[in-house]
């Protein structure tokens, strides 16, 4: 599931703070908290090895990176890219603008996240899978608040 995503010119800090802000937005409705044992898995781009994004991280949760060289490391991140680009490079080629790309970008994480069926979760959406997934986790958080 895609929770969060921001769309830019160039990658830096102020736009993986967006989409994280985003993820982080998501996670806390869905169940009220960000629990401690959620682990944010990154490759080791240069926003993501630094200062500002990881003392943010671990704040809030435990941060995990790919290996050096290591695509499988992020086997999801991978699929999803490798997906959007081959699902539909036609209609890439047909985009004119920024704004064009950006409407694009969000129907298609929309689509993933809320249509389109996978076989590794039991051919159901990413949001229903997430969603037994965090309630399972509210669920375990309340427990030990009571």
């Amino acid at each position: 599931m895609i929770y969060g995503y921001s769309i830019g010119l160039k990658p830096n800090l102020e736009l993986v703070f967006k989409s994280l802000n985003m993820a982080i937005d998501k996670i806390k409705k869905k169940i009220g908290i960000i629990p401690k044992k959620l682990i944010f898995h990154q490759d080791r781009g240069s926003v993501y090895t630094s200062y500002g994004y990881v003392n943010k991280i671990l704040s809030m949760a435990k941060l995990s990176f790919s290996a050096p060289g290591t695509p499988t490391d992020n086997a999801g991140q991978e699929s999803f890219f490798g997906r959007f680009k081959n699902e539909w490079s036609d209609e890439i080629l047909l985009i004119n603008d920024q704004k064009e790309a950006i409407r694009f970008i969000k129907d298609k994480i929309k689509y993933y996240n809320y249509d389109r069926i996978h076989t590794t979760i039991g051919y159901r959406t990413p949001n229903y899978f997430t969603n037994v997934f965090l309630n399972g986790v509210r669920n375990q958080f309340n427990i030990f608040r009571t």
